[in-house]
């Protein structure tokens, strides 16, 4: 009995190490990004799209596709993104470095999740 607590613990230990191994690897590459402004798709999608902007944005955002209507990303569809994007917009006035952020909690979480879902499913 002792045994299988012992190795259940050494087990519990190493996986833990894991997952924080993981999330440093998934956060590692992107730490830069906090002293960047808006790059790439973040610009149509974020900087210059009045549907993020203004707390009714939080209802526009469910009414239109990805992007902004200037420059919208054909077929795609993300209300949840663009949900989060203009709530992030509305609290910091639109600071670069707070989108980036979220992007890196959510960096975070993803190994974290999936772990947890392994976890469960091997009992």
């Amino acid at each position: 009995m002792q045994l299988e607590a012992e190795a259940s613990a050494g087990r519990t230990s190493t996986q833990r190490i894991w997952v924080v191994l993981l999330v440093i690897a998934a956060v590692l590459p992107f730490l830069r990004t906090l002293g960047f402004g808006y790059v790439m798709d973040e610009i149509p999608a974020i900087r210059s799209n009045p549907i993020v902007h203004g707390w009714e944005s939080l209802v526009d955002v469910w009414r239109f596709g990805y992007g902004s209507p200037d420059q919208p990303f054909e077929g795609l569809y993300r209300p949840v993104t663009m949900l989060l994007f203009a709530i992030v917009w509305n609290v910091t006035g639109g600071w670069p470095v707070w989108f980036h952020a979220l992007a890196l909690v959510l960096h975070a979480i993803a190994p974290i999740l999936v772990d947890r879902l392994l976890v469960r499913s091997n009992g």
